[in-house]
């Protein structure tokens, strides 16, 4: 006679809970990201922004969530730009950056690289969008942006 001896692992979450928690993980990993970091959804609507994002560019998060990536560009075509070349098939290895002029909430500009990279989702393309600055902002300006 042959003899088994196992164990059974009940999970203490259901798999809903499991997502949420995952979810939550990598929100926290997005808050202390130490590169100014977007989320954008295809319409180019901000869904989250980092801590890093709210000191370069002035905003609290909750006050840019819904709004349109182009309030934090000089030149929004730029910003397009660069999520349309996110989104086009990968030519080799390299990452998307490029040199734009973002806007800070009290009409501060600064040169930036900004990077982008489309991920496919249940709702359609979404973009992590990353800035590292090229040069310190110019001048004070006045607070343009409400």
């Amino acid at each position: 006679m042959r003899e088994m001896v196992g164990t059974a692992r009940v999970p203490r979450e259901t798999p809903a809970g499991a997502f949420d928690e995952q979810r939550a993980e990598l929100l926290l990993l997005a808050k202390a990201a130490r590169k100014p970091l977007i989320l954008v959804d295809a319409k180019r609507r901000i869904l989250h922004l980092n801590a890093a994002g709210e000191e370069m560019f002035g905003w609290r998060a909750d006050h840019l969530l819904g709004r349109f990536l182009d309030v934090l560009f000089a030149a929004p075509d730029e910003m397009r730009r660069v999520l349309l070349a996110a989104s086009a098939p990968p030519d080799g290895d390299q990452p998307v950056a490029w040199p734009v002029c973002v806007v800070s909430r009290r009409g501060r500009r600064s040169m930036v690289a900004m990077s982008a990279e489309a991920t496919a989702g249940a709702e359609g393309t979404r973009f992590v969008v990353t800035f590292v600055p090229c040069a310190p902002p110019t001048g004070p300006g006045p607070d343009v942006r409400g």
